[in-house]
This record gives C-alpha cells, sequence and structure tokens, in this order.
C-alpha cells in the first residue's frame, strides 16, 4: 500500500503506460489533500507526470477537487487559485466557480463573486466560461439561467442569455 512517501514509486509500475501512470498518480490526491485545497502544494503534487498531458490532467483534478471542497468558502478558493502556477490559474477560478454552480444553482452570486476575485486573464476566462456553461449547468431551468445571466458583468449577460 502507498504512502505519501512512496505513491510516486508506486505509480511507477505503470509506467509502461503514462495514461494509467498518470490516473495513479491523480488518484493519490488523499494523501494531499491539506496542500491541494490550500493551494499551497498543487504545483508540487502535479509535477513529474508521465508527460504535458497527464499534467494538466493533474491539474484539472486538483482544481476540481479544490472546488469542491472549498464550497461555502469563496476567499478560501481564490487564495487557494492564487497559490497555483499561473499557467493553470484560469483553470482553477473557472473549475471553483462552476463547481459552485454545479453545487448549488441557487449560488450565483458566489460563483460571480468568484470570478471577481480573480484579475486579468483569469478573471475573463472565469466570466466567459461561466457564461458559456450556464446553458449545460441550468438544463431546462430557463428561468433560472435567466436570473444567473444577470449576476454576471454585462459584457457577459448577452452571451448567457444565448
Amino acid at each position: 500500500k502507498p504512502s505519501t512517501t512512496t505513491v510516486r514509486q508506486f505509480c511507477k509500475a505503470y509506467s509502461d503506460n503514462p495514461k494509467y501512470e498518470g490516473a495513479c498518480l491523480r488518484e493519490s490526491w488523499p494523501y494531499f489533500r491539506k496542500e491541494i485545497v490550500s493551494g499551497t502544494g498543487v504545483e508540487k503534487f502535479c509535477t513529474n507526470h508521465p508527460n504535458a498531458v497527464e499534467e494538466l490532467n493533474c491539474y484539472r483534478t486538483a482544481t476540481a477537487i479544490m472546488g469542491r471542497m472549498a464550497l461555502g468558502s469563496h476567499d478560501q478558493a481564490a487564495n487557494a487559485c492564487n497559490k497555483i502556477p499561473s499557467k493553470v490559474r484560469p483553470m482553477c477560478f473557472t473549475t471553483v466557480a462552476t463547481a459552485v454552480l454545479e453545487e448549488n444553482r441557487r449560488d450565483g452570486s458566489g460563483a460571480v463573486a468568484l470570478c471577481s476575485k480573480a484579475e486579468g486573464e483569469s478573471k475573463t476566462e472565469c466570466f466567459t466560461q461561466l457564461a458559456q456553461r450556464s446553458r449545460f449547468i441550468y438544463g431546462n431551468q430557463h428561468e433560472a439561467r435567466m436570473q444567473f445571466c444577470s449576476l454576471l458583468p454585462s459584457e457577459y449577460q448577452e452571451p448567457c442569455r444565448r
């Protein structure tokens, strides 16, 4: 059974297939839960994956975990996203804000608040993705989606309503 200190060596058993090795490493996240949720250990958790695709998959996994574990604590989530590498920070804010809506469609203001805490490209990407994903998240709940769209900054409202 692997541990925090042996999990990378344990996953090397799958090195003949990068997808399996990457999956093994990602699934070891409970060993690093605290570091992932706080954002302080995400970069370390996601480095040394078999290839760039598996590293990106690791960041997707880590940010999804951050989003689910930080529900109800938007400041904690934003602080965690700001601690991960800038190249994946837009993904982090988007994933965390989307998690808020997926878990509670009535918390549109929480999702918007998270995007508002982002800066630069991260903020733009976060709002863009919320607007684009709103149709999927709200499904056939048209009125609820329209209410959510009205919470977005004005430049994202029309794309959200389409």
